[in-house]
């Protein structure tokens, strides 16, 4: 298998572990595509286990971490070393208690087949800036949410011009938002187990050839379709932001890197109104999707050089089809429904076996648990009831402001930017009154603001200008943002939580077709629209002041 290397086979301590990262960086200086990185990758790990008293422990752990990178490696070695390599993988992981070679001889064995076979390509990460990273998984993030919200102001408009209805137009929004509840658990899950910058490349580059489908869609299908391309892989890249900063951005700077990404996904949300309105009025509708096309370049650029390479897994696919197929099998009834009939109702119906078999599944079981837990079940329905009455009186303005007060697309988009702004300049605003108040009563105070917003502008008042409109907005967007800012309250995963609102997101729109149309698509079904987000927030609000009661007399002292 090859001669250890001889420094290996010193004592494991701090003092050599000093010697290693002195020892990396001379051949990082002279070599930098080949032992001088992998050297320097060891003596990151043997500095932090010299620190430690009960080095065994220790040493396992990491030595799971170089076996799952020497799997995925073997396709890299080519046929002549899959065997040493396959050895050493399994001598790694699970066998190191169980064998008799020691802690070097395994690490001097990765030493030597890596060394040469210079599998360890590129530059070393020691000289990159970590911002580099977190600047194009926050440009991903900021595209992805983009892309949920700018289509809104343009609805209108490619219903005319692609003449279809509104019922079918609806699944331009639906087509981005089902990927998303399909694939926001099982993508999470998913990318715990594989390497990133295959995933971070092919979404950035599949988003922008949906980006450009979408843009030259000759009819309401092709779009729709687009829509949906888009919506996949925008999954993923959400759902990178967090394992990319937690595996490859130093400690140091995490919690901020973290906050810039968050930043740039409200900000996304926020600009998409005004941005939409601006290059439907200018341009047309194609360009608010041409736009992602150099942002996406740019991502999959920086997933190529700054992202570690390993192998997928494919164990998610089965989950995805459930959880998709039980959402896309809900929005399609309420949308035929619209259309059609409430005969279509029933195709509901179809989720139920396709949620059954997902719960029977092993995969199903951590959130299951999770679910099991007091008050996350509540949160999370909380999370999709309030999300949907956002989206509830965000679908139906810009309608509202096009049909009845003749607006253009810009003024659409400005009006609708009091909403996003509010949300984006009240989330971190919620974070400290959740320090001070307690988590619940920020909460509280949102759904609240949910409702009065939804409330004071149900009448739509034929008189209303669109200032009228803005302030009304500016309270619906101020309840979801303290609503959404403390976290804690749901005290669960990011992917859970985001497959709650996901689904929320595209219950709203489905919803709000759906009522219009009972009201023959007038003025008066919009006015009941938007009172059904109020009374849905409502619900959510009585909710969580009669759960607050409830603990309250469970922890007073019993009477004498």
């Amino acid at each position: 298998m090859g001669t250890p290397v001889t420094g290996m086979a010193t004592p494991l301590n701090e003092a050599t572990a000093f010697q290693f990262v002195d020892e990396a960086d001379h051949h990082v200086a002279v070599q930098p595509h080949g032992i001088g990185q992998l050297l320097l990758g060891l003596a990151v790990a043997f500095r932090q286990l010299g620190q430690h008293a009960e080095l065994f422990g220790i040493q396992a752990q990491r030595l799971e971490a170089f076996g799952e990178t020497l799997g995925c490696m073997r396709s890299e070695l080519g046929q002549q070393k899959t065997g040493v390599v396959s050895e050493l993988h399994s001598r790694t992981i699970g066998g190191f208690v169980h064998t008799p070679y020691s802690t070097h001889q395994i690490l001097s064995s990765i030493v030597t087949v890596m060394s040469e076979s210079f599998l360890v390509g590129g530059a070393s990460t020691k000289h990159h800036s970590p911002w580099v990273l977190v600047a194009g998984v926050g440009s991903a993030v900021f595209m992805a949410a983009l892309d949920a919200s700018i289509v809104t102001v343009a609805l209108p408009h490619i219903e005319d011009e692609l003449h279809t209805t509104t019922s079918t137009a609806e699944w331009v929004v639906l087509g981005y938002v089902l990927p998303l509840i399909a694939l926001g658990i099982p993508v999470g899950r998913w990318l715990d187990r594989v390497g990133k910058r295959l995933p971070m490349t092919a979404s950035g580059v599949a988003f922008a050839a949906a980006s450009v489908g979408a843009g030259l869609a000759p009819g309401i299908g092709w779009l729709i379709a687009a829509r949906c391309v888009q919506g996949a892989f925008g999954s993923v890249l959400f759902a990178l932001a967090a394992p990319l900063v937690t595996t490859t951005v130093p400690a140091t700077v995490r919690g901020r890197a973290m906050s810039v990404i968050a930043t740039l996904g409200a900000l996304g949300g926020v600009a998409g109104p005004p941005l939409g309105g601006l290059l439907v009025d200018t341009l047309g509708w194609p360009w608010i999707f041409y736009v992602n096309v150099p942002v996406c370049l740019m991502v999959s650029a920086i997933a190529l050089t700054r992202v570690p390479l390993r192998s997928p897994d494919r164990h998610w696919v089965v989950e995805t089809a459930l959880l998709g197929g039980s959402a896309a099998v809900i929005m399609l009834a309420l949308s035929r429904a619209a259309e059609v009939g409430p005969q279509w109702l029933s195709l509901a119906a179809v989720a139920v076996p396709l949620l059954w078999v997902w719960k029977r599944s092993e995969t199903s079981r951590p959130v299951l648990d999770l679910l099991a837990i007091p008050g996350i079940g509540a949160s999370y329905t909380a999370v999709t009831a309030t999300s949907a009455s956002l989206l509830l009186v965000q679908f139906l303005v810009p309608y509202y402001l096009r049909q009845e007060l003749n607006a253009t697309a810009q003024t659409v988009g400005l009006t609708l930017l009091a909403a996003t702004l509010a949300m984006g300049l009240l989330g971190p605003v919620g974070g400290v009154l959740a320090d001070r108040w307690g988590t619940r009563r920020v909460a509280v105070t949102g759904t609240s603001l949910l409702t009065l917003g939804p409330a004071l502008l149900a009448p739509l008042d034929p008189e209303w200008e669109t200032p009228d409109l803005a302030w009304r907005l500016l309270l619906v967007g101020s309840g979801i943002g303290l609503f959404n800012a403390p976290a804690s309250l749901l005290g669960t995963a990011t992917g859970s939580i985001n497959t709650a609102r996901q689904l929320g997101i595209g219950l709203g729109p489905a919803l709000a077709t759906l009522i219009w149309a009972t009201f023959g698509h007038t003025p008066a079904g919009m006015r009941a629209t938007i009172a059904a987000a109020a009374v849905a927030s409502a619900l959510v609000t009585f909710a969580m002041l009669r759960s607050r009661a409830a603990e309250t007399d469970a922890a007073a002292p019993p009477q004498q």
